[in-house]
């Protein structure tokens, strides 16, 4: 053979093998990555995800049975869900889905979809876009107005100079107004029926009707909403505001207790406050649990945490998984907080009896522990994790009732629903064999599951001896 042919002979091999290849990539199934899970209830979910690794990106919503794996219906995406694990971009109410999704460079839309069918039901018009600390993801809230179903959605919009909070009516999506807001946004929203609250340096009280601003508070200590009050302890007093009319007189009542409210959860009748005692800094005072009661308002127990700080109020909510901190809203009876100790090394995990107020048992000091959070699920189940180990804990006797590892390349997220545990992590895999399941929410075994390979491991024995817990 000739240097010619031989040359010819090779570059036909190469273009041949070059082709073979193309054609391959371009028939073989694509991946992806899940980038976000919103249940609807126990056997079916809301996902998100970004498919072709070798391409350009490309996002998809869609829903997914939780019990067979099958999907019962996907739809690509106009644009890209901005937010890694999509909870400031994700919303399921009744028979609908809402997602934002990032269109251009600084612009997005909130996009409606039908819940069972996946068929559109709007999109909004433009809104500004650009990254944020405080982004307020979609969420709907019911109640007596402004709409008529009482289904309202607000949502966070952004430009490079300014922050909003925007009003829609959720059936039809058309604006109802918007609030311009301090900095790039705020860190927390609370509903109520004819008020949303919201939380940055202080909070603000705005009519749902119109967006007006009906009262300031200059601090940010944590607060609950009961029976149409707003509660929450600042230094010795209980103040509490009227939510019907928050511009009406405040009433106080004065508490023999200095120190600022970290988290208001309720409890038979009682409000039950995390207090930080030292109001400049916490590593140099005291953490307890207080209840609240009664008539004028009287403690009616206290429990001391020590130099320690509930790692489920200092951690961002934003971080990997966690919907819910234990220590907030209608609390269980045994509720578990992750302790970092401010004069000591290592951590400890610590369950408080909140039916009697007293600490129920706590765990040795343990390095291990800095890397995990507590948060609730449904009911009185609670769980701990550290992102490949889950510990579940029940909220009615304080027990462990379950560990397992989950050995995977990213971390674990979560979101807890009608006594299900839904898991799942960010791994390119097939666009069939993704990795998320679905844990009972006491035992933690799988009901169902979309790749075989997240397989959990037992290590309950291993996990009640570490922690010196009681086994459920």
């Amino acid at each position: 053979m000739t240097p010619t042919a031989r040359t010819k002979w090779i570059v036909g091999i190469v273009g041949i093998a070059s082709a073979a290849s193309l054609f391959y990539w371009m028939r073989r199934p694509p991946e992806g990555f899940l980038t976000g899970l919103a249940p609807i209830d126990a056997t079916r979910t809301v996902f998100t995800m970004r498919a072709n690794s070798d391409g350009p990106s490309r996002f998809w919503i869609g829903v997914v049975d939780g019990t067979s794996g099958e999907v019962v219906w996907s739809r690509e995406l106009p644009g890209e869900t901005y937010s890694i694990y999509a909870r400031h971009g994700l919303t399921v109410s009744e028979q609908q889905v809402t997602v934002k999704v990032r269109d251009t460079v600084d612009s997005a839309r909130v996009l409606a979809f039908d819940l069972a069918t996946g068929e559109d039901r709007w999109t909004s018009e433009p809104i500004a876009f650009q990254p944020s600390e405080h982004p307020m993801e979609p969420r709907v809230v019911s109640g007596e107005q402004p709409t008529d179903d009482g289904r309202q959605l607000l949502h966070g919009d952004h430009d490079r100079v300014t922050a909003r909070l925007v009003a829609r009516d959720a059936a039809t999506g058309t604006t109802q107004w918007s609030h311009e807001l301090p900095g790039d946004g705020v860190r927390e929203m609370v509903f109520a029926p004819q008020t949303v609250l919201l939380r940055d340096r202080g909070w603000s009280f705005l009519r749902r009707t119109d967006g007006s601003v009906t009262r300031e508070l200059s601090r940010s200590d944590d607060g609950c909403l009961v029976d149409g009050w707003f509660v929450t302890w600042a230094d010795d007093r209980l103040v509490r505001i009227d939510l019907a009319d928050p511009g009406a007189v405040v009433q106080e009542s004065p508490l023999p207790s200095a120190g600022r409210a970290l988290a208001c959860g309720t409890h038979a009748g009682q409000l039950v406050f995390t207090v930080a005692r030292d109001t400049n800094a916490i590593d140099q005072g005291t953490t307890e649990m207080i209840a609240v009661a009664g008539e004028p308002p009287a403690i009616a127990w206290r429990v001391d945490l020590g130099r320690a700080e509930p790692s489920s109020w200092a951690q961002s909510r934003d971080s990997t998984g966690p919907d819910g901190t234990p220590h907030r809203g209608a609390l269980a009876s045994f509720v578990p907080l992750v302790l970092y100790s401010a004069d000591a090394d290592g951590l400890e995990l610590g369950v408080v009896d909140v039916a009697h107020g007293r600490l129920a048992w706590k765990s040795p000091r343990r390095d291990e522990l800095l890397h995990y959070q507590a948060f609730r699920g449904s009911g009185d189940q609670h769980f701990l994790s550290n992102g490949t180990r889950v510990v579940a804990v029940d909220g009615a006797t304080g027990h462990v009732t379950a560990a397992i590892d989950v050995l995977h390349q990213t971390a674990l997220a979560f979101h807890a629903v009608d006594g299900r545990l839904w898991i799942y992590s960010m791994d390119w895999h097939r666009m069939d064999e993704l990795p998320w399941a679905v844990l009972d929410g006491r035992t933690l075994a799988v009901v169902g599951r979309g790749n075989e390979a997240l397989q959990p491991t037992d290590v309950t024995r291993d996990v009640i001896a570490w922690l010196g817990a009681p086994a459920g």
